[in-house]
């Protein structure tokens, strides 16, 4: 089963480090079998405790357009697939489930 776990504030956010909340989809072949809305505001200043978040949900695949260098060499690390994406989350999901979307370097990484 392919875990997806997408930063959101409405849309897909800029940077990772500082969402509120995880759009995390479980998905088979193309298609959602359940999105659960986990909150992040207790995780997002401490790096170790958003991995362990993510590790805990079962996360493989991120959807995102910015995070910390630290964080995504860690994520990365940790076999955990980062998509350069943005817009509305359910349509990156979507996209991503059909192949329109590549795993690739973010197009810009926070130091």
């Amino acid at each position: 089963m392919l875990i997806i776990a997408v930063p959101i504030d409405g849309e897909i956010i800029q940077c990772l480090n500082s969402c509120e909340c995880f759009a995390i989809a479980k998905a088979e072949g193309r298609r959602i079998k359940d999105i659960e809305f986990v909150s992040t505001i207790k995780h997002t200043c401490h790096q170790k405790k958003l991995i362990d978040l993510l590790h805990e949900k079962g996360v493989n695949t991120i959807l995102a357009s910015q995070m910390d260098a630290k964080l995504a060499n860690s994520l990365e690390k940790n076999s955990v697939e980062i998509v350069n994406s943005s817009g509305e989350y359910s349509r990156a999901i979507n996209d991503y489930l059909n192949g329109r979307l590549e795993s690739k370097k973010l197009t810009t990484v926070i130091n």
